[in-house]
């Protein structure tokens, strides 16, 4: 990489400045150059740039190696996944000689040097490194604030997923409230009205608009973070296949309100998405307590979520479909990645939709399968009877959910599959820690397998885990903290005499008392929480061994998190296994899946992941 001594990329091309116009600012060619087919350049000097400042950002990078691995890092774990808008053999040649803008490099940095380990001694620490990153991105986008262009759209993308990772949750929601009204200007959201230099570049700004869709969907909380997207409005076409991406190939993809089986996998994963942030937003917005229809009534917003999971389902060909043939087939073309993640999700909002029923505190002798024991009393109509075992059959998919998201995130780990690349998975493993946590005290004949120490060899694989996520990741910190307080709650509650004004022997503990039930359920139901007063995520408070999560650490995590397998983790929610029908689903191995997945390759699926 050459010296930077005048590193910082300019508003205007060189072409712009000399014509005295004012110039888009858009890498790698602004919008006046693109309309007259002229070469678009710029000047890699600053004049009006004090000397200091220009040393300082020199000063600010590291070597090149350092800066190429900390690149390949990002492509490997998010240009692979949500963030697919950019291609990248072009991006690495564009490195090579210095062309990529400083706000992206730095944006770029600020969010994969968690995972670059030299930055320990360079930085005296990764997130140290990646907030030194982050802190120049900020100052670089602060020059072209009124410059709306892709590239700092882009930009903004990746730091908002920084700052929420960090815990600084309003931080995050304005930098993506900053891209998503860009997204608006620019008109990506409707297919006909964006500008578009080829279909190359077209397909570029549809992956930056699903990427910022994504980041809506699971950002947003529907109580003080409501998402800003509605999807029946949107009119772009969903993302191609990754191969005519880099290739150049045009496609024509569908749109999010016009589902087929011929989707790319990205595609299938912005659905899922799509009905995970829409059962996040209901729930946060006051879900079943604002709505008394049965969750059977097929007019109630829980039947309406709880079908399009189902249809989701339903809708992956066979080739995307969890299985141990398709997991490797997905890993062996460098998909596996998003492939578990999209299937990570899934898990999430069956979980998440069929815990909305469960009382947040499970009272003693209480059990799910005979309907909830809180809440407005539901509308029951004679003309919409309840369907047989429905509580049983909710509340086995909310558990079994629970368990596959412990299960599999655990093979994503074995697997090296990136569990660590995203703070969305530690909102997976929060979700499915307070199914857990219930399953741990809680005797409910109906999900008694389930119970006591079963369930808390799964807790504690989990709490391992973002224990481990927290290094990267500050919010798992807080999480940790909120799952060990919502753990000795209920744990205390399931062991008190329910007779006795004192709670017998139990004492409630003053500073859960303090913190209040209402704030707990907030925290914990709705998963993100600023983390700005515990920061560590542990505070002063410590319970007794018998209710502290902690103390399942010690215990021997056995074959845990072996269970259900691999096979199992497909099958629909009602049904701890499903025989497969060879003939329906005609895999007979890796090789091929391999070969349905890229069959569209041709012989250029070697330089397609060359680049992986």
């Amino acid at each position: 990489m050459r010296n930077r001594s005048a590193a910082r990329v300019q508003l205007a091309c060189k072409r712009c400045r000399s014509r005295k116009v004012r110039c888009s600012g858009e890498w790698p060619c602004c919008r006046d150059c693109l309309r007259r087919s002229l070469p678009c350049s710029y000047p890699s000097a600053h004049p009006a740039a004090p000397e200091e400042q220009l040393r300082q950002k020199e000063a600010s990078l590291p070597g090149q190696d350092h800066v190429r691995q900390v690149v390949d890092i990002f492509f490997d774990y998010y240009g692979s996944t949500f963030f697919t808008f950019l291609v990248r053999h072009r991006f690495m040649e564009d490195l090579s000689q210095d062309k990529v803008p400083l706000r992206m490099l730095f944006s770029i940095l600020a969010l994969a040097s968690r995972f670059h380990e030299p930055f320990y001694s360079l930085y005296k620490g990764t997130l140290e490194a990646s907030e030194h990153f982050a802190e120049l991105a900020r100052a670089e986008l602060a020059t072209s604030f009124d410059d709306i262009n892709i590239l700092d759209l882009q930009c903004y993308l990746i730091l908002a997923l920084v700052e929420m990772g960090c815990g600084h949750e309003h931080r995050a929601w304005i930098l993506l409230g900053v891209a998503i009204r860009m997204v608006h200007i620019l008109r990506l959201m409707n297919e006909e009205k964006f500008e578009r230099k080829d279909w190359a570049d077209a397909e570029s700004k549809r992956r930056s608009l699903w990427c910022c869709f994504i980041l809506d969907k699971l950002i947003s909380n529907g109580s003080d973070r409501p998402p800003a997207f509605d999807s029946a409005s949107i009119t772009t076409l969903l993302p191609a296949p990754d191969a005519d991406f880099v290739l150049g190939r045009e496609t024509r993809t569908t749109t999010l309100a016009h589902p087929n089986q011929q989707e790319s996998l990205l595609s299938y994963t912005i659905r899922i998405v799509d009905v995970l942030g829409s059962v996040v937003s209901w729930s946060g917005a006051g879900g079943r307590d604002m709505d008394d229809r049965c969750p059977w009534d097929p007019t109630s917003p829980f039947f309406r979520f709880d079908k399009a999971l189902d249809d989701w389902e339903d809708l992956l060909p066979r080739y995307m479909q969890l299985h141990p043939e398709t997991l490797a087939a997905h890993v062996a073309c460098g998909q596996g990645n998003l492939f578990a993640l999209m299937h990570l999700l899934n898990y999430h909002a069956r979980c998440y939709l069929h815990r909305e029923y469960i009382p947040f505190i499970p009272p003693q002798g209480y059990d799910p399968a005979n309907g909830p024991c809180d809440g407005p009393p539901l509308a029951r109509r004679p003309s919409l009877p309840e369907p047989p075992e429905y509580w049983f059959k909710s509340i086995q998919t909310g558990i079994q959910s629970a368990r596959r998201i412990s299960t599999f995130f655990h093979e994503m780990v074995g697997r090296d599959l990136a569990p660590w690349a995203y703070p969305f998975s530690g909102i997976c493993l929060m979700t499915a820690g307070t199914f857990h946590a219930c399953c741990s005290f809680s005797t409910w004949k109906s999900c008694e397998q389930y119970m006591g120490v079963p369930a808390k060899k799964l807790l504690a694989e989990d709490l391992r885990k973002m224990i481990q996520l927290q290094e990267i990741w500050a919010l798992a910190a807080h999480w940790i903290k909120v799952l060990r307080r919502y753990y000795e709650r209920v744990g205390i509650d399931n062991n008190c005499d329910p007779n006795s004004e004192a709670n017998g022997n139990i004492p409630r503990d003053e500073a859960i008392a303090a913190e209040g039930i209402l704030q707990l359920h907030e925290v914990v139901v709705h998963s993100i929480s600023a983390v700005t007063d515990a920061p560590q995520g542990i505070s002063v408070h410590l319970p007794s061994k018998e209710f502290d999560i902690y103390a399942l650490l010690e215990m021997d995590p056995g074959d845990s998190c072996s269970e259900p397998p691999l096979d199992d983790l497909a099958q629909p929610q009602e049904e701890q296994l499903r025989d497969v029908d060879e003939e329906e689903l005609e895999i007979a191995g890796v090789d091929d899946v391999h070969e349905m997945i890229t069959e569209d390759i041709y012989s250029f699926e070697d330089f397609l992941f060359s680049w992986k």
